[in-house]
């Protein structure tokens, strides 16, 4: 059974939160799911088809209707039951929370994070069962959703620090949210979440192509507001009480065309430039922490590149991110004097080693070197083969 209403008899066409108001002076505030108010074919008069939350409220307006209790200003409006939903099969979601903060930015310790860019007013919608996370977000003059699946989260804590009734929902990222658009608003039609065709794929719209940047997502959780329990949802899942602390970050990408792309690196060979851009990608070393302290420890001119290598390839299968990435590289070169890169597994002749690239609306993702079967071009330029990457554009 339907919970979709027509409503007739508005004496001229008003916009939809002009009626939703009036209506939800009956039903309660947030009652209403979707509604749309069109022209009459007939006459001036104007009607509204209005789909509620509940069953109950439908019931409670069509009572009304019926005993002539039901009016916009001084006009008594009819109802009438419809067949079919506006909104077939409504989205459910476990947990919905508005007015949350959110933070863009990364982790640089167990206890900070730096903050790239703030968006206050957050509307947040745990879709568990759709394994997703969505964020809604007024920026500028438009309205912004952020699509987060379960394959792009890492780790997730929940920091409640003692003294401070502050809480922080800390998501560590594998790779950056979906952002999308809200298309030209039509001030007739009005949707509690927005159908899916009212949003139109986006690229990063925050300074400093910060989405793309950050290795982190931090909700900042209004008072009085208790999350589910996330430990059922999510299985690498902590609770921390240490204080927990929000620092003003800046901008460490080379190119904000292209993020998080590392500098300066322009002494730094091809190679080993990748492979410092995957680690920060992977969240094995926070990118705003690499300096020209940093920088230097990978220099051929001063260290052998099997030892540069070596240590690379060592930090990426650390198993927590790496806060103090030079304190970490000194001590590899000091405790082992003779360090070697690992030795690659020999391959048929069909195949070969490449660096692939991929570039999405939000942010560029660095992943190998990965065996490729070899092609005439990687033949006849064998010994050039690890200047060659392939390059992916996805969405």
């Amino acid at each position: 059974m339907s919970n979709t209403i027509q409503v007739y008899g508005y004496p001229t066409l008003e916009s939809a939160d002009v009626i939703k108001i009036s209506l939800e002076n009956y039903t309660g505030l947030g009652t209403i799911h979707a509604l749309e108010v069109k022209k009459s074919n007939r006459g001036s008069r104007s009607y509204a088809k209005v789909q509620f939350t509940t069953r109950e409220r439908v019931e409670y307006v069509l009572d009304l209707a019926n005993h002539k209790r039901l009016r916009f200003g001084t006009t008594y409006l009819k109802a009438y039951v419809m067949d079919r939903d506006i909104v077939q099969r409504p989205k459910q979601f476990a947990f919905e929370m508005e007015g949350a903060t959110l933070y863009f930015g990364c982790q640089v310790s167990k206890e900070i994070l730096y903050v790239l860019c703030r968006m206050q007013n957050t509307s947040v919608k745990f879709g568990f069962g759709l394994r997703r996370l969505y964020f809604v977000i007024s920026y500028s003059t438009t309205c912004y959703k952020l699509q987060l699946s379960y394959e792009n989260i890492c780790q997730v804590q929940l920091h409640r620090s003692h003294g401070n009734t502050t809480k922080f929902v800390v998501i560590q990222l594998y790779g950056a949210p979906r952002i999308f658009q809200k298309a030209e608003e039509d001030i007739h039609n009005y949707y509690s979440d927005i159908p899916d065709d009212q949003w139109i794929r986006a690229t990063d719209f925050t300074p400093y192509s910060s989405i793309g940047q950050s290795s982190h997502l931090c909700l900042e959780l209004p008072h009085g507001v208790e999350v589910p329990n996330l430990s059922r949802y999510f299985p690498y899942y902590e609770e921390n009480n240490r204080q927990f602390k929000l620092m003003k970050g800046h901008s460490f990408s080379k190119n904000l065309d292209l993020v998080p792309i590392v500098g300066p690196t322009f002494y730094l060979p091809y190679n080993i430039v990748f492979k410092i851009c995957a680690l920060v990608q992977h969240g094995c070393i926070p990118g705003p922490l690499l300096d020209s302290s940093f920088f230097e420890l990978l220099d051929p001119q001063r260290r052998h590149m099997g030892s540069i290598e070596y240590v690379l390839e060592k930090l990426y299968y650390v198993k927590d991110c790496c806060y103090d990435p030079v304190r970490w590289i000194k001590d590899e070169y000091k405790n082992n004097n003779r360090l070697r890169s690992f030795p690659a597994i020999s391959l048929d002749s069909d195949l070969v080693y490449v660096r692939r690239v991929q570039i999405t609306p939000s942010k560029v993702y660095f992943c190998g070197p990965e065996v490729n079967v070899s092609n005439r071009v990687l033949r006849h330029f064998a010994q050039y083969v690890d200047n060659f990457i392939r390059v992916s554009f996805l969405d």
